[in-house]
């Protein structure tokens, strides 16, 4: 018969390795509204998030400003140019860093590039 914590241990261990977390996981954005918000979800897309301080993820994985250009870059190796990128900026964050993102961005090529806002009401 097996030991009951072997089972316990068992258990959380399975719960663990198959719990999904939501798109936030680095950090909170507060989204800033739009009355004309239209729903996007696309798995085969680049998600850059801009915390109000301006922390970054990419595809809910901290990066440091500085090496924001060659993560991205990284990510994109082998992908087509027209990948979508969903920048997702906190309504705080500086605009400035939007910017900065934006022109990583561009540098690297990609051209479909939108930002997440959530419906107003």
């Amino acid at each position: 018969m097996i030991p009951l914590i072997d089972l316990f241990m068992n258990i959380l261990v399975f719960f663990m390795v198959t719990t999904s977390f939501g798109l936030d996981t680095v950090f909170f954005v507060d989204l800033p509204t739009s009355e004309v918000a239209n729903a996007v979800g696309n798995l085969q897309s680049l998600t850059i998030a801009i915390h109000e301080n301006g922390d970054l993820a990419v595809n809910n994985q901290f990066v440091f400003a500085g090496q924001l250009h060659d993560f991205v870059q990284e990510k994109i190796q082998g992908k087509k140019k027209d990948l979508p990128v969903l920048i997702r900026a906190d309504a705080n964050a500086k605009h400035g860093s939007v910017v900065a993102v934006m022109d990583v961005i561009k540098a690297l090529g990609l051209s479909n590039v939108g930002i997440t806002t959530r419906k107003d009401g």
